[in-house]
């Protein structure tokens, strides 16, 4: 119900004594204010997805006078930002949709170090994963796998991450069957050598080499992803699935070294 005064709350900072702020954001972190000299960069992994219905979120009850109040002062906003570096391609075309300005795209890291040493199995099941929020489409995972007798193991916030990279170390695969804005636990999972059934769109097709670390499916229908979970299910059978090294090769391009030494010369280059 505070949603409202998020964007006046993140307005009480004082960033007088800064020469640069670099704010992180989905939602309103972009709203902090600074002197003309200061410069302030914003790593944007997408425009509030409430507001401009990216994903299909209710908008937590409040009435569309006020959604619309909260999109006029989230354009607003954006001159506040000297220079826009975004999470993703899918991130980078929605900043210039939405706000009609540029940016430069360096991709989040995946912590490889969580995983070292873990051994991975097949447990049998698949997982998905994340909050249980609409554009996640959990409901047609949960459809599918009922339909088809397939157990299915939710990874949410009340798990550590101890807990929750043993279940993942044990999958068949992981699906992903949202739009999402980048997709990190998909890395996440090919860290761990294991492949993903994924919804094609969004940050997915940035995150799994179709063919290669994972499968897409085109519709976000119970039959498109039913085929595609079939056809995992037979390739994983008769020991056709994705490799295991090609899963964690593709992770490692997201390491987190990687991701300083291009954030670092990004900031530099703005």
């Amino acid at each position: 119900m505070l949603l409202p005064l998020y964007p006046i709350a993140f307005e009480q900072f004082n960033f007088d004594e800064y020469d640069l702020v670099i704010s992180h954001t989905t939602r309103f972190a972009k709203s902090i204010i600074t002197k003309p000299a200061t410069k302030h960069i914003s790593y944007c992994h997408t425009p509030p997805r409430f507001l401009w219905h990216f994903s299909g979120m209710k908008n937590y009850g409040f009435g569309e006078f006020l959604m619309t109040k909260l999109r006029i002062y989230d354009q607003v906003t954006v001159h506040r930002v000297d220079y826009f570096i975004a999470g993703s391609e899918n991130a980078k075309r929605r900043i210039k949709k939405i706000y009609g300005v540029d940016s430069k795209v360096v991709y989040p890291f995946v912590d490889l170090k969580r995983f070292e040493g873990i051994d991975s199995f097949d447990g049998g099941y698949f997982v998905i994963a994340g909050r249980m929020n609409k554009y996640k489409r959990f409901d047609l995972a949960i459809d599918v796998c009922n339909k088809l007798g397939i157990e299915l193991k939710i990874l949410d916030g009340s798990l550590t991450d101890e807990m929750a990279t043993e279940i993942l170390a044990g999958c068949t695969a992981l699906i992903v069957p949202g739009r999402e804005d980048f997709g990190l636990i998909s890395l996440e999972a090919q860290a761990l050598g294991k492949g993903v059934i994924a919804f094609k769109g969004g940050g997915s097709l940035e995150t799994i080499i179709g063919g290669e670390t994972g499968i897409y499916f085109e519709e976000q229908t119970v039959e498109s992803l039913s085929n595609v979970v079939k056809r995992y299910k037979i390739m994983n059978k008769d020991k056709q699935s994705f490799s295991s090294n090609k899963c964690f090769e593709n992770a490692r391009r997201f390491s987190k070294e990687n991701f300083i030494g291009l954030f670092v010369q990004t900031v530099a280059s703005l």
